[in-house]
């Protein structure tokens, strides 16, 4: 249906309401319906507030579906004017803070090393709106960072410390969030305490997101060919996705720095932030091509940020070239909890396919066999993985509860929506679904681990309670001084090993491994050297692998 002549001057809001209908439609006469009305809507300059927001996501959704190369230089096109408009209009642009448009200006709550970048990049562009920290907090807080004798006349009530602070100045162009910055920086707490106190202040900032600054709708710059799309894939092979080796792209620092700037902006303009992307840099960055258009950057974490056991690994999806899609996953031996988040202007389109896409990338080059997901990733105490059903999503790709009886109920669930048409699954039974986690085994094998990290905090807890009574300090006791009869260990002193022996060191068991395994490589690559060596190196002790699984199996029954 040609609609410039069936509605010569259709309105705004009908012309988007029908492209939205048609978006994952690519029959040729949906094709050129999309092409006229995107004619139509070209034409238009005046937009109000969800005209224009409804518009601009429409937009990147066809960017990452496009029908052809037309459509996608359309829709690029279309979204450089909006951009546009949005400077020309200052009052449509406040109307649309938080929107993570370009033109328009984002506020959060966002961790210091973030702050700090965002600071560096973008200068006067960062601004902060409000510090929610109360005086005797700040006061406080700023005690910890400087010491009792620099902020005596602050507790005794003398001055307040938002004057005090400004003492601090170097320079007459300084304000308050430089010099917070800066003596947070200078302090020698560690990064990790630091972090915290940060939080603690509730600093509330404003990122003005101008022409220059990369938004949620940026796209990769060396992103290749755009992938044109036939149809969209709603029901993946998983097996067959598993089995595609990715293709690993060779980046220079300058590109490297680009792709985590963009997913650092990207998860800004949502307000959102991972440790992951905030806590990377070049020297951990890797980026993989993969089928339909798709391409993942892998971000692995400064050594001061790092699980001290299981290894933490993000990473932000792109389709042809714009965010769509971030989560991470949490290594250990050939296990990985894993989740992923795409971001709201393209559900409806492949999530499912991009998922095992991502399952397929992480398998190949971790070398997993048994990928979980948390109960939180489909509604534990979380009301949006129970709005959108999450658990389906997972479901349908073979995940399966962990827990017999709720597997039973799944599969009851699942026929009712095969056999029933108009059926959907009470937000009742979603909530119990979600009280386990899923699991997905690639292939069955003898060596496969049926535990993650989660699993080992919990047999710590065990280990406390039948063997120490509960009693922290006995068992603290124990730990240090089995670990003191480890010399090996004692090579590298610090935080990763501490944690380390917090299992080891309490369990009579491990002291049959003390001189057979050994663990200065391991604490080594954690604490100073790349996580992919730690995670090939893991899968290689396998009597250490057969100690935590003996360790579980001879703890699981602890109430």
């Amino acid at each position: 249906m040609d609609v410039t002549k069936a509605y010569p001057s259709i309105e705004s809001n009908i012309l988007l309401g029908r492209l939205y209908e048609i978006r994952t439609r690519f029959r040729k006469e949906e094709t050129a319906e999309k092409k006229s009305i995107l004619l139509l809507l070209s034409q238009k300059d005046h937009f109000n507030r969800n005209q224009i927001k409804r518009y601009f996501d429409l937009l990147l959704f066809i960017k990452a579906y496009p029908d052809d190369k037309v459509i996608f230089s359309f829709a690029a096109n279309e979204l450089r004017r909006v951009s546009f408009i949005l400077f020309s209009d200052k009052k449509l642009a406040e109307s649309l803070r938080d929107s993570g448009i370009s033109n328009t200006n984002v506020s959060g709550i966002f961790s210091f090393e973030l702050i700090k970048w965002l600071r560096f990049q973008f200068n006067q562009n960062v601004k902060t709106i409000s510090i929610g920290a109360d005086e005797r907090k700040s006061i406080s807080i700023l005690t910890c960072l400087l010491g009792e004798v620099p902020t005596e006349i602050l507790q005794e009530g003398y001055i307040k410390w938002k004057i005090w602070i400004k003492k601090f100045a170097t320079t007459n162009k300084e304000d308050i969030l430089d010099i917070l910055i800066k003596v947070f920086d200078q302090s020698s707490l560690s990064s990790r305490l630091k972090e915290e106190l940060w939080n603690d202040m509730q600093i509330v900032v404003s990122i003005a997101l101008n022409d220059d600054i990369l938004t949620r709708g940026s796209e990769v710059s060396f992103s290749g060919p755009q992938y044109c799309h036939k149809r969209i894939n709603k029901t993946p092979d998983v097996k067959y996705i598993l089995d595609q080796k990715p293709i690993t792209v060779a980046l220079n620092d300058g590109q490297k720095e680009e792709i985590i700037s963009l997913s650092r902006m990207a998860l800004v303009c949502y307000q959102r932030e991972t440790d992951p992307v905030t806590y990377s840099c070049v020297d951990f960055c890797r980026y993989y091509s993969l089928k339909n258009g798709l391409s993942v950057t892998l971000l692995g974490m400064q050594p001061d940020r790092r699980q001290p056991v299981d290894t933490y690994i993000g990473y932000m999806a792109f389709k042809n070239g714009t965010p769509i899609a971030y989560g991470g996953g949490w290594i250990l031996f050939e296990s990985c909890r894993i989740g992923i988040n795409v971001f709201p202007s393209f559900r409806g389109g492949e999530s499912s396919l991009i998922f095992a896409q991502i399952l397929g990338l992480y398998k190949h080059v971790f070398s997993i066999n048994r990928f979980t997901v948390d109960p939180y990733q489909i509604g534990k105490n979380n009301s949006d993985g129970i709005k959108s059903a999450a658990f389906w999503m997972y479901y349908r790709l073979g995940f399966r509860s962990t827990k017999a009886e709720l597997q039973e109920m799944a599969n009851r669930e699942s026929i009712k929506i095969q056999t029933t048409k108009s059926y959907r699954t009470a937000t009742k039974t979603l909530t119990e679904l979600a009280n386990s986690k899923l699991e997905y085994i690639v292939s069955k094998k003898d060596s496969t681990i049926f535990f993650d990290a989660t699993d080992l905090s919990i047999l710590y807890q065990n280990i406390i309670k039948r063997d120490f009574s509960g009693n922290l300090t006995n068992a603290h006791l124990g730990y240090k001084k089995d670990r003191r009869s480890n010399q090996n260990a004692l090579s590298v002193k610090n935080r990763i090993a501490e944690n380390w022996f917090r299992i080891l060191g309490l369990n009579d068991y491990w002291k049959n491994y003390i001189s057979e395994v050994s663990l200065d490589e391991l604490f080594l690559l954690k604490a100073k050297g790349d996580e992919y060596d730690y995670i090939k190196l893991l899968h290689k002790k396998v009597k250490l692998k057969n100690f935590f699984v003996k360790c579980l199996s001879n703890y699981e029954n602890t109430d």
